[in-house]
């Protein structure tokens, strides 16, 4: 098998190009990230869901077909979640977080990074609380009191000092079981 004249430049282009992109990828590259700490925020949760229950009269139930009869209607959405972070006092994230989904019926989702500098004692409190009011008209029924167990509780706070080492990567997320935040260890 022999090899025509005209491929013989495109194979010697392939052939150099290849070897000096393996030499390329071997150059190590400096980072200033390696300069800042890094808190971690991270957790999905199931949102509280409120509520608004009302109880019909036996009049409108009487107009209503027996198969549309419901004692009581309730109407509600899931809560969102105001998340602020504090280094040392001073605010340094503040942001509302909403289920997801276009009717807010998916799980909150929460991902932030947050670059601090490092630190001997820094001072961090998280705290995630509830935007909404919660409805309490009602008495929870057995599924409502399940549900409530798995979702977010009204308000959470998780307040350390911590030493932020030079690139260092702190994570702090959300034990439903516990429901409670926690900074996750690593081993």
């Amino acid at each position: 098998m022999t090899l025509p004249l005209n491929r013989l430049p495109g194979l010697v282009v392939a052939a150099v190009g290849a070897c000096g992109l393996a030499w390329l990828s071997q150059i190590p590259i400096a980072s200033d990230r390696a300069a800042d700490a890094v808190l971690r925020l991270t957790w999905r949760a199931r949102p509280e869901r409120i509520e608004h229950c009302v109880t019909q009269s036996p009049e409108a139930l009487a107009a209503l077909p027996p198969h549309m009869r419901q004692t009581t209607i309730c109407e509600g959405i899931n809560a969102s979640y105001r998340l602020v972070v504090q280094h040392n006092g001073v605010v340094v994230a503040d942001q509302v977080v909403a289920p997801g989904g276009l009717r807010r019926d998916r799980p909150l989702y929460v991902f932030r990074e947050i670059t601090l500098p490092p630190a001997d004692d820094a001072a961090i409190v998280v705290t995630f609380t509830r935007v909404e009011a919660g409805s309490g008209d009602a008495e929870p029924g057995q599924s409502d009191r399940d549900t409530m167990r798995e979702s977010v509780p009204a308000s959470l706070t998780w307040e350390r000092h911590l030493r932020f080492a030079p690139g260092q990567v702190r994570i702090v997320s959300y034990d439903p079981e516990r429901r409670a935040l926690f900074e996750v260890v690593p081993g």
